[in-house]
């Protein structure tokens, strides 16, 4: 049963939730029948601890307001896992439900070539059927932990030149391929583990987070998400969209051409080019760019030509990916992935040190053999 409470809470961050969060305090209580515990602050009964403590609020966990008000963390009762919640409009997102199901039935969810975020569920919100709530695996940004050498970039790339491919092969094109589209599953990269809104300290606010793996001796798996803009196919329908969905507002298409239908598919090899030369080769993107990637120019420049015809397929991208990767060495795999801001250490013997420890860290039996392919 829902506590129906007064959502007119006072908006200041001093001891009251501000409005937009309401929705989930007032669903504290359907949450726990759901199978879910909300932090202290969501609590009908909550009281700030500050108010009580003597301590100053904002170093207090409790004190800290949601980012996104449609995303908010939870643990799963039945095994204590860190879940995220996802608030859909349906309205505005009639597929986001569906495709996610779709990725995740027991089909689909087999194959080890789907990196679609998998749905735990979907909750019909008992008081409120214009919205869903989405369960899904509380996941971190791509660049959380950082990458260590650059088989770990390549492992990436890798596993989302897949994903792509595998809704390419569906008939479903993604619409909105960008950097922040995709997480990964790194948790189990961390001895202390982050808080979920603030990655910069712990879930008890008692110091900062501490990584002890890397992505090399504990596997990583990322995850395209967000379906709210997907265009499904049936065979033999003609693929056009309408220009001006997400990604990125530089694909030509948008910008020559705005009042002509456009494929979708082309679209998303366009944006995942994007991502990778504004994120991984060049500056200016989600975080610093990385040397030594210039294997990857050729094609991505390929995959960002003007003409949507002119680039490669998904299929061809694959292809062309896996023939690059394979010319690859060990030393250049277990290279260290340093930034293109990163200046070169002079001769010492702290920067001789890190070399060192660098590699003979490769000689870990733990770590991860990169295999390509």
């Amino acid at each position: 049963m829902i506590t129906a409470l007064n959502t007119l809470v006072p908006l200041n961050f001093h001891g009251f939730l501000p409005e937009d969060e309401a929705f989930w305090r007032n669903h504290q209580q359907w949450l726990m029948e759901s199978g879910y515990i909300v932090r202290p602050r969501f609590h009908p009964d909550w009281v700030p601890s500050w108010l009580t403590s003597g301590e100053t609020d904002y170093i207090c966990e409790d004190y800290h307001f949601l980012y996104n008000i449609a995303l908010f963390d939870v643990i799963r009762i039945m095994d204590g896992e860190q879940v995220m919640l996802k608030r859909v409009r349906i309205s505005r997102h009639p597929v986001e439900a569906s495709m996610g199901q779709l990725f995740s039935s027991p089909i689909l969810g087999s194959y080890s070539e789907n990196h679609c975020i998998p749905f735990y569920e979907v909750l019909d919100i008992p008081d409120d059927p214009s919205y869903v709530v989405i369960a899904m695996p509380f996941l971190l940004p791509v660049y959380e932990p950082c990458f260590n050498v650059v088989g770990e970039i390549v492992d990436f790339l890798r596993q989302i030149f897949e994903g792509l491919q595998f809704m390419h092969h569906r008939n479903i094109a993604h619409c909105d391929v960008k950097i922040n589209n995709i997480l990964s599953k790194t948790l189990h990269l961390y001895q202390v583990m982050p808080h979920p809104e603030d990655r910069s300290t712990t879930r008890t606010f008692t110091g900062g987070p501490e990584v002890g793996w890397t992505r090399s001796e504990r596997p990583v798996t990322h995850y395209l998400i967000d379906f709210g803009q997907t265009c499904h196919y049936a065979d033999g329908q003609p693929r056009l969209h309408r220009p001006g969905f997400g990604g990125t507002r530089l694909v030509p298409e948008f910008r020559n051409h705005p009042d002509t239908l456009c494929d979708p598919f082309a679209v998303d090899v366009y944006c995942m080019g994007n991502l990778i030369r504004s994120n991984f080769n060049q500056s200016g993107g989600r975080f610093e760019a990385y040397r030594g990637l210039e294997f990857m120019d050729d094609l991505v420049s390929d995959m960002m030509k003007d003409n949507p015809k002119e680039r490669p397929t998904m299929d061809e991208v694959v292809e062309r990916f896996t023939a690059i990767v394979r010319r690859l060495d060990d030393h250049k795999l277990n290279s260290r992935a340093t930034t293109v801001d990163e200046r070169p250490e002079p001769v010492s013997n702290s920067s001789l040190f890190k070399k060192l420890k660098h590699w003979t860290g490769l000689f870990n039996p733990f770590r991860r053999r990169w295999i390509v392919y």
